[in-house]
């Protein structure tokens, strides 16, 4: 796949998908725009970036572990 330099690349997405990450595993409360970026950034990202599905697992899992030492996942 080319690389467009207005192509989205998970690295330049996360830190804006961060933030409502962590309020949403908070279960804080999360506004409709916030909802609305974070699935538009996921897709986009899942999209246009070619490892952009297991870059955002990885750092799902990241957060959920770093941040949440007590919620325990399963699997690996």
């Amino acid at each position: 796949m080319l690389k467009d330099k207005n192509q989205l690349s998970f690295e330049d997405k996360w830190p804006s998908m961060r933030p409502t990450i962590l309020k949403l595993l908070r279960q804080e409360a999360v506004t409709r725009a916030e909802w609305h970026d974070l699935f538009w950034l996921v897709h986009s990202v899942c999209l246009w970036d070619e490892k952009g599905a297991p870059k955002v697992y990885a750092a799902l899992r990241e957060v959920s572990t770093k941040d949440f030492p007590q919620h325990k996942l399963d699997g690996s």
